[in-house]
């Protein structure tokens, strides 16, 4: 992947929030792939559906074979709300800069 400008980034990243489940362009597909290879606190960064349709937790995947860890983070109430905090981290774990002032998909998504 060529190195994108921290503009270009931010614009993918608002692609992403404006519809986080629809069909990405190649720029943002190829952005989500390289995000989904960071670890993020020791661990490749999952949800765990905790009660069906209703509370996820964040974990990573650690150990061999790998095992969810819950992480202490408190739980979630929607799934696109934990998404946004695992893209967060990922975020700030590639680029070292955080996404903390941008509204998210729930923004746009509740």
């Amino acid at each position: 992947m060529v190195e994108e400008s921290e503009p270009t980034r931010l614009r993918l990243v608002e692609e992403w929030c404006a519809d986080p489940y629809g069909k990405k362009g190649p720029e943002l597909q190829a952005l989500l792939d390289t995000l989904r290879l960071v670890s993020v606190e020791g661990g490749k960064p999952l949800l765990v559906e905790t009660e069906r349709g209703a509370t996820w937790h964040l974990a990573v995947l650690e150990g061999e074979p790998p095992r969810p860890r819950l992480l202490a983070d408190p739980p979630f109430h929607s799934q696109l709300a934990a998404e946004w905090v695992i893209f967060r981290r990922r975020w700030a774990s590639l680029y070292g800069t955080s996404l903390d002032g941008l509204s998210g998909p729930e923004a746009t998504h509740e």
